[in-house]
């Protein structure tokens, strides 16, 4: 409340919903007054709305530069990540591929008892 009397709330260039931290901040603040007021409704959607709590140590982050300029320089990195996922699974589907023709039909087991005229020596034999 005092950010918004000392800033304004909205309409000048330095306002409290200005920055993307404060609406963060603002949201999740109206979210945990909307939850205690409404506490003891027992409808399902007000449920949804104490979910809001669960947000308020995104508080910390905009507080703690440290903290933030970790979390800019992860979100920063997704992209890379995403990049190196894509050639890990391309390369994993080429082995796979690759597998697949080579050893295909091997890994078949059938025995042959030799005291029985059952005796196979192809996989299809074994099969029927």
């Amino acid at each position: 409340m005092l950010k918004i009397v000392a800033k304004g709330f909205l309409l000048n260039e330095n306002s409290y919903l200005s920055k993307l931290e404060n609406k963060v901040d603002f949201f999740i603040m109206i979210g945990t007054v909307l939850s205690l007021i409404l506490n003891d409704l027992d409808v399902s959607f007000f449920r949804i709305i104490r979910l809001f709590r669960i947000l308020s140590p995104l508080r910390v982050i905009s507080r703690n530069p440290g903290l933030k300029i970790s979390i800019q320089s992860l979100m920063n990195a997704i992209p890379d990540i995403i990049s190196v996922f894509v050639v890990t699974a391309i390369i994993f589907m080429v082995f796979c591929i690759l597998g697949i023709n080579f050893l295909k039909g091997k890994f078949y087991l059938c025995e042959c008892i030799e005291d029985d005229t059952r005796c196979f020596y192809n996989k299809w034999n074994c099969y029927n």
